[in-house]
């Protein structure tokens, strides 16, 4: 299985150079880095590799736009061993089945030697495409994204190219520039795929509709920009481009890395300390940006709360206001209630109402005796308004004309005890030697005791129940107070 792997520096085109490569059938991986706004066609990374690559460059202090040499033999570090490990597993993961795998990642420039290795173990042979760009593009780009000086682009550029070009010399390799391949990306990669072995593909047609769709001259921008750096360091820099694009040649190149340690030797030691305080002071910032979101969220959190509180506050007050209404409606309604009853016409009435509720219970008669009929009577006359001497005299001439049967006339005893029989012994006869008189009958089953002030109506309800409970059982009696 090979490994095509794509170098270059940041914004020199490796981006173009990875999606033109999938479109010749390469495998990149699922695992791709999200579009963004200074990359509208895809970075075509692999999230997952790029991550760790990071976190190699972290374990040794540097980041991925330190321009100091990394230290010599650094692959081989036990603290970069897990990251090592780690990027092993996600080869054989998301490569493994792969005819023709590719990788792109400017930073792969710098982490070549530990690639080499881990293809070595898994048997996969790697070969190289090199992305050159003119270094002005480069740094007006980078002056434009991350506002770099044109002195640390310079620096940058030339480090990774020089640092890519040694790692990979020896094997299969080709040198493609970005503007060519945005001119005629036909004629910019055919040669190159050639050149690497590879196999061009078969389909013409498919291959010409996904470029046409990809590869545009309008993706390339700051054309022709005036920031290269003056002195040795722009000469060394415009040097080293015009070489990888004129054939690579390695004695050039050799002269050119010795000449750039040559330039950076004097301050690698101080971008060191300073690189070590920088990297402090971030990761100082990282820590306050960690706890200004923490408590931005905590006060969101409190924001929220209190809005859900004041809610619940304002349906609550809402509920009580309610609430307030409906007490304020039903004391209006108690109000004049109380002065309907008050009123002349309901007492004056009060005989009619009672008529009423006779004449509703008419179907219900079949249950009334003479004891019932002295009841309604008896609730009828003092539902009467009138004035206590009337109403007395009328007690007294009832009393003449009924006897017994007149309101009150008869004790307590003669009117409660109803039956053929009383055992003397019985409750009902202990009871009735203490002042209390219990109806019976010989044998009962079942003995009622309804307490009534002047309202024949329950003893209606009761004896209508009473029959429905007990049909054709005439052994009980009902006593009635």
């Amino acid at each position: 299985m090979k490994m095509l792997m794509i170098l270059g520096m940041h914004r020199s085109g490796t981006s173009v150079l990875a999606g033109s490569c999938r479109l010749l059938g390469a495998e990149l991986g699922e695992r791709m880095m999200a579009a963004g706004q200074d990359n509208v066609m895809g970075f075509w990374e692999h999230d997952e590799i790029v991550r760790i690559h990071d976190e190699i460059l972290g374990k040794l202090g540097y980041a991925w736009d330190d321009v100091r040499a990394l230290p010599d033999k650094w692959w081989n570090y036990e603290t970069v061993r897990p990251q090592r490990d780690a990027l092993k597993a996600v080869l054989q993961r998301d490569f493994g089945a792969a005819e023709l795998a590719c990788v792109k990642d400017p930073r792969l420039c710098r982490m070549l030697p530990l690639w080499q290795d881990l293809l070595r173990e898994l048997g996969w042979q790697p070969c190289y495409l090199i992305a050159t760009r003119d270094p002005a593009e480069i740094i007006a780009s980078l002056k434009a994204r991350n506002g770099f000086a044109p002195e640390k682009s310079a620096l940058l550029t030339l480090r990774y190219l020089l640092d890519a070009e040694a790692a990979s010399r020896g094997g299969p390799r080709a040198v493609v520039d970005y503007a060519a391949v945005l001119a005629d990306w036909r004629g910019a990669l055919k040669p190159a795929w050639e050149k690497l072995g590879l196999a061009w593909p078969a389909d013409e047609r498919a291959l010409d509709q996904g470029m046409a769709g990809f590869v545009h001259k309008e993706l390339r921008h700051h054309q022709k920009p005036e920031l290269m750096p003056g002195g040795e360091l722009g000469r060394l820099t415009r040097d080293t481009y015009k070489t990888l694009a004129g054939g690579a040649d390695a004695t050039q190149l050799d002269r050119l890395g010795k000449e750039l340690s040559g330039l950076s030797a004097g301050f690698d030691h101080i971008l060191g300390a300073l690189y070590a305080e920088l990297h402090a002071r971030d990761a100082a910032l990282a820590d306050k940006d960690r706890l200004i979101q923490a408590r931005d969220q905590e006060i969101k959190h409190i924001a929220e709360e209190r809005g859900h509180h004041a809610g619940l506050a304002l349906a609550r007050a809402q509920e009580l206001e309610w609430q307030r209404g409906e007490l304020r409606e039903l004391a209006h309604l108690k109000q004049e209630l109380q002065a309907l009853y008050h009123s002349t016409s309901w007492r004056v009435t009060a005989p009619l109402r009672g008529l009423m509720v006779m004449l509703r219970s008419i179907p219900k008669l079949r249950f009334m005796d003479a004891g019932m009929l002295r009841l309604v009577a008896r609730d009828v006359y003092y539902r009467i308004p009138m004035p206590m001497r009337l109403r007395m005299i009328l007690r007294r001439s009832l009393g003449r004309l009924f006897g017994a049967g007149a309101p009150g006339s008869a004790d307590y005893k003669t009117r409660a005890v109803r039956g053929d029989k009383v055992d003397p012994k019985g409750p009902a006869a202990v009871l009735a030697g203490e002042g209390l008189v219990l109806a019976t009958s010989e044998t009962p089953e079942v003995s009622v005791v309804i307490p009534v002030y002047n309202n024949a109506l329950p003893e209606v309800h009761c004896r209508s129940r009473r029959h429905d409970a007990f049909r054709g059982d005439r052994g009980g009696r009902l006593l009635v107070r």
